[in-house]
């Protein structure tokens, strides 16, 4: 029976909101007269608006306390996992930026060997009286050198890859040290952020120009519910 009346409750709500809506976009105001309708209309807007914010907000507080304890058993349950998934691939990244690290230490020796190779073959050159342009030419080859070299370890195969990271926070205290591009909204939160710090300031300072923020006066009605 409690959710019939529940039910019946939201259709009158609904109803009287398509009917006034209908109603005040008829309305013309031309007198103080019709002010003083138009004026009640908007007491009796405020009183449906508060009923119909009060209609939902039970049933929005019981969703909102049940998304709240799923989102807590979620987290509860992904816990270890998360915990399990950092320790695997931080151990998978130490091995493999410790074999990276051996491998360009291997390619490193190999080039320095290449090098001394055309080194010495200069070397003989010279020694057999060939012109030393050419000479010349071989020993600054050997200093440019950098030969693609095969790889003397098997490439790591899986399906976990890295990739370069950053971590990054504000420096306290530097944060006018930030620099305009940083500053610059990019995201579409960034942007909502900065415009409400900018309407708290114009709402501090009467409106007071923003460089870059284009401030418009407006007169917002706040009407009391009857």
């Amino acid at each position: 029976m409690e959710n019939n009346k529940v039910v019946v409750l939201g259709d009158e709500l609904r109803r009287r909101g398509s009917d006034i809506e209908t109603f005040c976009s008829a309305m013309v105001i031309l007198n103080d007269s019709d002010y003083a309708g138009g004026d009640a209309k908007a007491s009796e807007l405020a009183s449906l608006e508060k009923g119909i914010k009060d209609y939902w907000k039970d049933m929005k507080e019981i969703s909102y306390k049940n998304w709240k304890m799923q989102c807590k058993k979620e987290e509860e349950m992904l816990a270890p996992v998360q915990r399990a998934k950092r320790v695997t691939t931080d151990k998978l990244g130490v091995y493999k930026a410790l074999r990276d690290k051996e491998e360009a230490e291997s390619r490193e020796a190999e080039q320095k060997l290449h090098r001394r190779e055309q080194e010495i073959e200069a070397f003989k050159l010279a020694e057999e009286g060939h012109a030393p342009e050419v000479v010349e030419a071989i020993m600054e080859q050997a200093a440019e050198s950098n030969v693609q070299m095969a790889p003397s370890i098997p490439e790591l195969k899986g399906k976990t890859s890295f990739q370069v990271d950053y971590e990054v926070e504000l420096v306290p205290g530097q944060s006018h040290k930030i620099p305009l591009d940083i500053l610059m909204p990019t995201t579409k939160g960034h942007l909502t952020a900065v415009l409400a710090k900018a309407k708290v300031q114009a709402k501090m300072t009467g409106g007071r120009p923003i460089p870059g923020i284009k401030i418009t006066q407006i007169q917002r009605a706040k009407t009391r519910s009857s």
